[in-house]
C-alpha cells in the first residue's frame, strides 16, 4: 500500500496500473486519506487501464460513502462524453444510477440526460454500458413521466439489436417503471 504522505496522481495511476488489489480495502483507502479528488481525475482521463480501474472503484466508494462523491457529480458528467472506454463509462455512470433526481446536479442534468440517451442508442457500445445508460435514463423517467415514452421509443427502435438477455432487463425495467405509473 502507498505512503500515507505520498498520495499523488501519478502514484495513484502506477498503483492502479501495477498492482493486484483488493477492491474494498481500496475503498477504504481512498476513504481515509481522502484521496477523492485524486482517484476522480484519474478516473475522468483515457489513461487506461488506470483511469478504468479508478472508475471501478470510485463506483464502490459511492456505494460505500455517498456523500463523498455528490462534488464530483458535474465534473463526471462533462467528462463523460470525452472518455473513449465502454467499461470505464459504465463504471462512471453507475455512480448516478441509484440516485434520486433531485440529486443530480441541476446545472448538468440535460447533458446527463443526452450522453446517457446517446449511449442507450449507440450500438457500437457494449451491453452492459447500454444498461447502465437506461438505468441512469429511468431517474429522469421517474420525476418526469413523460420522458418514459421517449425512451420506450428509443428502446423500441434498438431493440433487435440487443442480445436475448439485454433486452429481457431493459424490458423489465421499463415494465416496472410503467407499472408504477399505472398504480
Amino acid at each position: 500500500m502507498m505512503n500515507d504522505n505520498k498520495h499523488t496522481y501519478q502514484q495513484l495511476k502506477s498503483y492502479f496500473e501495477n498492482e493486484i488489489f483488493d477492491k474494498e480495502e481500496l475503498v477504504t483507502m481512498i476513504h481515509e486519506n481522502k484521496l477523492y479528488d485524486v482517484c476522480f481525475d484519474l478516473a475522468m482521463t483515457n489513461d487506461n487501464p488506470a483511469a478504468w480501474r479508478s472508475a471501478w472503484v470510485l463506483s464502490a466508494c459511492r456505494k460505500k460513502y455517498p456523500e463523498q462523491c455528490k462534488k464530483y457529480l458535474p465534473d463526471v458528467i462533462r467528462a463523460l462524453p470525452l472518455i473513449t472506454r465502454d467499461g470505464q463509462i459504465r463504471e462512471l455512470l453507475k455512480i448516478f444510477r441509484n440516485l434520486a433526481y433531485e440529486e443530480l446536479p441541476e446545472q448538468e442534468t440535460g447533458l446527463l440526460f443526452d450522453f446517457c440517451m446517446h449511449t442507450f442508442q449507440d450500438a457500437a457500445k457494449q451491453p452492459g454500458t447500454r444498461s447502465t445508460a437506461l438505468q441512469v435514463l429511468l431517474i429522469f423517467a421517474r420525476k418526469e413521466p413523460d420522458l418514459l415514452g421517449e425512451i420506450q421509443a428509443a428502446f423500441h427502435f434498438i431493440k433487435p439489436q440487443l442480445s436475448k438477455g439485454i433486452r429481457q432487463s431493459c424490458e423489465h425495467k421499463i415494465n416496472r417503471l410503467q407499472n408504477e405509473y399505472e398504480c
